[in-house]
């Protein structure tokens, strides 16, 4: 169980480290200031921080499996990811990356 754990939790990264590696991309493509880049960079960390107090402060990683949470986590994070392709909104893509 701690190897899947421990797979998965290196697999859903993927959102936090992709928002650094395409910043240059969404900047050209989508005429994003640099600012916004970097915000959207940002984003991707305060949403992990908001998510890790959450769980903390609720007590679900007492009630939720981890594989559960784990699952839950990397599902919001797919579906929050893809949604990226159809939106070219500032706001919609700050509140997508956190």
């Amino acid at each position: 169980m701690l190897a899947i754990v421990s797979v998965a939790m290196i697999a859903t990264m993927g959102p936090w480290l992709a928002a650094s590696a395409s910043a240059a991309s969404m900047q050209r493509e989508l005429g994003l200031s640099l600012s916004d880049a970097g915000w959207l960079t940002m984003m991707v960390q305060f949403g992990f921080v908001a998510g890790t107090l959450a769980l903390a402060a609720s007590g679900a990683a007492d009630v939720f499996s981890a594989p559960r949470l784990m699952t839950a986590g990397a599902l919001t994070a797919a579906a929050a990811t893809a949604a990226l392709a159809v939106t070219s909104a500032v706001p919609w893509l700050m509140a997508l990356r956190f």
